[in-house]
């Protein structure tokens, strides 16, 4: 892809070609997800608000406090009328909690695998990581070369604590960043010890996941999208979006649906297919899902 070996491929001319004619593409589908929550919202909101109606204009035809009449001839509309006005209420509830989830649902700030700038994301994430650990590193070597002061620390001398003050404010470092991360039960555990070591997991798989893109991205730049035609329906590894879809002729009945969710396959509205994050796993289920479709798939 480039003359020179050692370039990551995002860099190449031909990747940031292809990335930027994306862009807008992956714009448009955040924005239509935004309008479709906007929209689910609205639709729950406006059943909410008919149903409670519905339920109130029934209330409102019995007086209050109104006993039922047993044996009177209104005893029947009477218990029906409570009966329809409660089922109203409850269809509100659950129609005003559906308003509720789809109006605070907003998109996700975790950096998505077909996101044309996801690469540079991680790669900006993984460098904050690296500031972090070197930053989380220099407190420990000062700790240690104050004596390792803790506050649980018998005969503890006070210099020690005094010296750690100074060598902090010599470095930049504001000490109370580093209060709560001395109040352990061991005496010899360095104020940033599990931080080091999930940052460190947490880098490594940052990087993976670099790769992963990486190697996705040559391989939608050199061999496109892998489409194999079956009978009735189409199977795509899809790069661009990094999604393994199946897309069917027409909508498939019940039985082909449930077995597509049983191997953790969805609906995507927007792509018209029924799909999962592409990887290995993804390309044994759907083996395992279409081996168990029936004749009829429609």
């Amino acid at each position: 892809m480039s003359t020179d070996p050692n370039t990551p491929i995002e860099e190449t001319a031909s990747a940031k070609e292809y990335l930027e004619g994306k862009k807008a593409d992956y714009e448009e589908k955040i924005a239509n997800k935004e309008e479709y929550w906007e929209a689910k919202s609205q639709k729950w909101r406006q059943e909410a608000n008919s149903r409670y109606n519905a339920s109130k204009s029934i209330t409102d035809r019995i007086p209050f406090g109104q006993p039922i009449l047993v044996g009177h001839h209104s005893e029947r509309r009477h218990r029906k009328d409570i009966e329809r006005s409660h089922n109203n209420m409850r269809k509100s509830i659950s129609a005003q909690q559906k308003a509720d989830y789809y109006g605070s649902k907003t998109v996700s700030t975790a950096i998505a695998s077909d996101d044309p700038e996801a690469i540079q994301k991680l790669k900006d994430k993984l460098e904050q990581l690296q500031n972090n650990q070197e930053h989380m590193k220099l407190v420990n070597k000062l700790w240690r070369k104050a004596g390792k002061p803790h506050p649980k620390q018998d005969n503890m001398n006070p210099d020690n604590w005094e010296k750690f003050g100074q060598l902090l404010t010599e470095n930049g470092i504001n000490a109370l960043e580093i209060k709560p991360y001395l109040s352990r039960d061991s005496l010899e555990r360095s104020p940033y010890s599990y931080h080091l070591q999930l940052g460190t997991q947490e880098m490594k798989r940052i990087r993976k996941r670099i790769s992963d893109l990486r190697q996705k991205l040559e391989q939608t730049l050199t061999e496109g999208n892998k489409e194999t035609q079956y009978n009735g329906f189409t199977l795509v590894e899809n790069f661009e979006v990094d999604r393994l879809q199946l897309i069917f002729d027409k909508k498939p009945n019940e039985e082909v649906r449930s077995i597509l969710k049983s191997n953790s396959f969805r609906w995507s509205r927007y792509h018209g297919a029924w799909q999962r994050h592409l990887n290995h796993n993804s390309r044994y289920y759907a083996q395992q899902a279409i081996s168990r479709f029936p004749e009829e798939l429609f």
